[in-house]
């Protein structure tokens, strides 16, 4: 697993683009941020995970499409570029996570979602924000849609993208989706030692009507 992650990486960067979307996490940190001085951070979801923010979003792709963009800054505050950063800890990435402050790049991120990933296994709409969530075996994709953000007096659809390594991040899964029903779910097989692949949502979903 690791010659093949490595592999991928190797034939990726001979393109200059790294396809995001093919990791089979976890990753080794030291090889796959290597020579990339990323910012290490403190995760916002589990107090014992770390991010790493790439400098370069543009080198990053994700299923083939690029979201390396922005809001124009206006003034001194400024918080309108596109991010990404891998999650994990000083030894192994288990995981990415992608923030989208533009509109256009929030509906392409969706539309890109569903194409590749087909129907959500999960959706809560609370009016003001949205939740798509997609099992896929060893990873899971949660994307979380704000619809009234204004950034640079610009009102836009802000998008949070996780995707996560569940045998590996699922509190952070467990966090990250804390305002739904899908968490109660999470927080279920977590204490029942069940994984996402052979025990989803949707039979859960049916157990516990």
């Amino acid at each position: 697993m690791i010659f093949i992650n490595l592999l991928l990486l190797l034939i990726s960067c001979s393109n200059n683009k790294v396809e995001i979307s093919d990791i089979h996490f976890p990753v080794k940190k030291n090889v796959f941020l290597k020579d990339i001085k990323c910012r290490v951070s403190n995760s916002i979801y589990v107090a014992d995970m770390l991010t790493y923010e790439v400098p370069q979003f543009e080198d990053f792709d994700f299923f083939n499409e690029n979201f390396d963009g922005e809001i124009e800054p206006n003034s001194a505050t400024y918080c309108g570029k596109n991010y990404l950063k891998f999650i994990g800890n000083r030894e192994d990435i288990n995981g990415f996570q992608i923030h989208i402050w533009t509109k256009n790049e929030s509906e392409k991120l969706l539309a890109t979602l569903l194409n590749h990933l087909g129907k959500p296994n999960f959706e809560d709409d609370g009016g003001f924000e949205k939740y798509f969530i997609w099992e896929e075996s060893d990873k899971i994709f949660i994307l979380r849609q704000g619809y009234d953000a204004i950034i640079q007096d610009v009102k836009t659809t802000e998008s949070d993208l996780l995707c996560l390594d569940t045998s590996n991040l699922i509190n952070v899964a467990i966090s990250a989706s804390s305002n739904t029903k899908y968490s109660d779910y999470l927080e279920y097989i977590l204490k029942n030692k069940k994984s996402i692949s052979i025990y989803p949502y949707s039979v859960y979903k049916q157990n516990n009507k």
